[in-house]
């Protein structure tokens, strides 16, 4: 199998992973296959096990949203963290579930972190605010009633800037009668200039009646550093009857007390995976295109994300001349390889192409020529170097070895089925055709009397352990959907209801089949594989956009 005048690399390398303890495998398939649904309905949608499946992974996707927009990878701490990739997947399928809110608050979050991090682009994993109370930056006498919030008026307490401030703690009262919502909004001062940090708002039923600490949390500044003027905080009121008040001294001002988080990153949290930044950069195409009105989120990130597409187009090493591919140092796929890969590949070709007529309708007519002109050389180079032969018929290969481009991979892992992935705009269906049928026939493995593509093969260098990822199933389960293909629907339909039969817990990261029969659920409820899961989906059966 030859690209041009390319050798095949085998792959060798093994990702360390933090899994579920082992299970035993289920029993008895005739348990969970003797009754199949139909497999399509007129109001288009999947069966009715999928349903099911669908309506608790989409709701531990949209649920795990915090309201700064902190969105763990894992729900029970397999792994620590919000990986960036992982949540711009997550906010993937909120934009096609029509969760904006949520969605919003991601995006929101990670390019404030990677801002406020001082990183040059986004970075590989972070973490909730830890909101430390800074001592210096505290006003704490509360004998007096600075203000009385109400009607819509508005008072500021000016603040210092102890480190860069995430949440603000005001001492606030009201009384019985009092009803509606105070808002608290975050303002740095840099240059003489304030602008906006976030805005909080809690209902007054929260208050304390007696008086006492009211915490408002803030997602993270969209911008590096702290500010030179301090900050400000302003609360008002919508809807209280002259019955919440803000506490002080009269000499000293409204009470206040600042939290502060230190967002440095080094080391494995900022590792340079150009994959996940499109892949966030994507997402937020996708939001602004269908939130034209949200003019404010627009406003304060537009800048960020110009930066961070193009940081890899600019970096020397990364584009290559004679590929028209870009380079992924660290593409998490059996290990962390150094790549020019056909996931990375159609990802940012795809994020490109979709930032190009929000750039133009921004006024960045230079940005939007620049990156359409590039998006078109990705998308040439996959289709020059990237597609190979196999058995005959045309397939999409795997990756080049960024150290030694003259290595090439074919496959097979699912990194071959990337193009589906992200709707990539010059995807042949016939070539994914031939790729699918190829992967069944060079790396599959039965499972219970359904043969599975091997996400991972030889897990671990154990040489028995098949590893099928969800995101792997997603993507060829909306190729077979695409393909008219029912009767492998019905066979992931069968397996799904073979190896995961709890529909009400969230679809895992992956099943891992040991030689002896001992079955290995990995990481139920795992961000990155139950986004991909929702969005093949969404797109691909919309009627479920009304069923979560």
């Amino acid at each position: 199998m030859r690209l041009h005048r390319l050798v095949p690399l085998s792959l060798t390398a093994a990702c360390a992973v933090v899994m579920a303890p082992a299970v035993p495998a289920v029993a008895s398939p005739a348990a969970t296959t003797a009754t199949q649904p139909a497999l399509t309905s007129g109001r288009g949608l999947p069966p009715e096990y999928e349903r099911a499946l669908f309506a608790s992974t989409y709701a531990s996707l949209r649920d795990r949203v915090s309201e700064r927009g902190y969105a763990p990878t894992s729900l029970k701490g397999y792994y620590g963290g919000m990986y960036t990739r992982d949540a711009s997947v997550n906010a993937l399928a909120l934009i096609l579930g029509r969760d904006y809110p949520q969605a919003r608050r991601i995006l929101r979050y990670i390019l404030g972190y990677t801002a406020a991090s001082g990183q040059p682009t986004i970075p590989h994993r972070i973490f909730p605010l830890s909101d430390t109370l800074a001592p210096d930056g505290q006003q704490t006498q509360v004998g007096h009633a600075v203000v009385g919030l109400g009607g819509g008026r508005e008072f500021t307490q000016s603040m210092p800037a102890p480190g860069i401030v995430t949440a603000v703690d005001a001492w606030l009262s009201r009384s019985t009668a009092a009803h509606g919502t105070v808002t608290a909004t975050l303002r740095a001062v840099r240059d003489s200039r304030s602008v906006v940090v976030d805005k909080a708002t809690l209902p007054v039923s929260e208050l304390p009646a007696n008086g006492g600490w009211v915490t408002f949390r803030f997602a993270p500044p969209l911008s590096t550093g702290v500010p030179s003027g301090g900050y400000a905080l302003s609360l008002s009121g919508t809807g209280p009857t002259g019955g919440v008040t803000w506490w002080g001294d009269t000499k000293a001002g409204a009470a206040f007390r600042e939290h502060t988080h230190d967002f440095a990153l080094s080391g494995y949290d900022a590792w340079d995976e150009v994959d996940e930044k499109y892949s966030v950069l994507l997402a937020w195409a996708r939001y602004v295109r269908a939130n034209r009105g949200d003019r404010a989120f627009v406003a304060q990130t537009w800048p960020l994300v110009r930066e961070y597409a193009d940081h890899h187009l600019n970096q020397p090493g990364y584009l290559s001349d004679e590929l028209n591919l870009i380079r992924n140092p660290i593409l998490d796929d059996e290990g962390y390889n150094n790549v020019y890969d056909l996931l990375t590949n159609t990802v940012t070709a795809q994020a490109l192409h979709e930032l190009v007529p929000l750039a133009g309708q921004l006024g960045a007519a230079d940005d939007a020529h620049r990156w359409a002109q590039t998006a078109d050389r990705i998308s040439r180079g996959i289709k020059q170097n990237l597609i190979t032969n196999v058995d005959g018929k045309p397939v999409y290969g795997a990756w080049y070895d960024g150290k030694d481009p003259t290595k090439f991979t074919v496959g097979w892992t699912f990194v071959n089925l990337s193009p589906i992935a992200f709707s990539w705009y010059g995807l042949d269906r016939t070539i994914m055709r031939n790729t699918v049928a190829a992967y069944m026939a060079h790396e599959s493995r039965d499972w219970s009397g359904v043969r599975m593509l091997s996400s991972m093969s030889d897990y671990a260098f154990t040489g028995h352990n098949d590893w099928v990822l969800t995101k792997g199933l997603a993507w060829e389960w909306a190729q077979a959907h695409q393909a008219g293909d029912t009767a492998r629907i019905g066979q992931l339909d069968q397996f799904l209801r073979h190896y995961y039969p709890d529909v009400t817990q969230p679809i895992s990261e992956g099943w891992i089949l040991d030689s002896d029969g001992s079955l290995r659920v990995t990481d139920p409820g795992n961000q990155e594989h139950a986004g991909w899961f929702a969005v093949m989906l969404l797109e691909n059966y919309p009627a479920l956009r009304g069923h979560h």
